[in-house]
């Protein structure tokens, strides 16, 4: 089966997933899945790949499922709009309602850069 079911990053309440980014590919490589939620979280979810620690087999395609790696909550005060992964540079960029454009590392969380639309309205989409 294709389907899997996450929980986001701990917000206090019921989150909505608003937008996505895969990094990565294959069946048996390593791949991230970055989902910003409608409070302005980044949840960093990876999926277990092949045979666990301790395992001497791996478990069968459809066993595979996501765990939350990392759960960023210090990059945007209000709903994560777009994001947009530049692998090359092993940078995310994320749009938000608070008016806001985020460059951060992919690996860590770590904001690079952050510009403020001056006028205060949202970015609508980013290209890289």
């Amino acid at each position: 089966s294709c389907t899997q079911t996450v929980s986001l990053a701990p917000s206090g309440s019921e989150s909505w997933a608003n937008s996505m980014a895969l990094m990565g590919s294959g069946i048996n490589q390593q791949w991230s899945l970055y989902v910003g939620d409608a409070v302005g979280h980044i949840s960093v979810f990876q999926h277990r790949n092949g045979t666990s620690e301790g395992s001497a087999a791996a478990p069968p395609p459809d066993m595979k499922d996501l765990v939350l790696h990392q759960a960023w909550t210090h990059l945007h005060s209000l709903g994560v709009t777009a994001l947009e992964l530049v692998i090359e540079h092993n940078f995310l960029i994320s749009l938000s309602f608070d008016c806001t454009c985020a460059v951060i590392d992919a690996s860590t969380g770590t904001p690079f850069l952050k510009v403020e639309n001056p006028r205060h309205v949202r970015y609508t989409g980013v290209v890289w």
